[in-house]
């Protein structure tokens, strides 16, 4: 999506750059985890919405074969966030055990723990969710 911004007085914008504010665009996030490794990474359906300087991914993310992954699931952000802006969001795990999520973010990456802070992951966990946060 070609970015509109910022708008400029006396500027006339476009059918395609109006149609294109806030556009959903798919992305596919390299998925790790804090400590340890994940074996298998199973399907994923990631978007995000990008106005201004404002991001909103929603994911859906399943892990096969976890591994050893410890800590918290990690993946890769669609663009960099403003590490001086934070970030967070929420979503759950939805495959086996429906448990609240924490999301929170670095300046490349989101981290995802469940609601308490701490770590969250197994066999057929599947990790559905939104996060909202700024950019440079």
């Amino acid at each position: 999506m070609a970015n509109p911004f910022p708008f400029v007085a006396s500027t006339v914008l476009t059918a395609d750059q109006m149609n294109g504010i806030g556009e959903r665009t798919s992305f596919t996030p390299t998925v790790t985890s804090v400590t340890g490794s994940i074996t298998t990474v199973g399907a994923l359906a990631c978007t995000y919405m990008r106005v201004q300087k404002m991001v909103v991914v929603e994911f859906d993310i399943t892990i096969t074969t976890i591994g050893t992954a410890g800590g918290a699931i990690l993946f890769t952000l669609p663009i960099n966030a403003n590490s001086s802006l934070m970030g967070t969001g929420v979503g759950r795990e939805s495959g086996v055990t429906a448990a609240p999520l924490f999301v929170w973010h670095t300046t490349t990456q989101a981290q995802i723990q469940k609601f308490d802070g701490t770590f969250t992951g197994g066999n057929g966990y599947r990790y559905v969710g939104t996060i909202t946060y700024g950019v440079a």
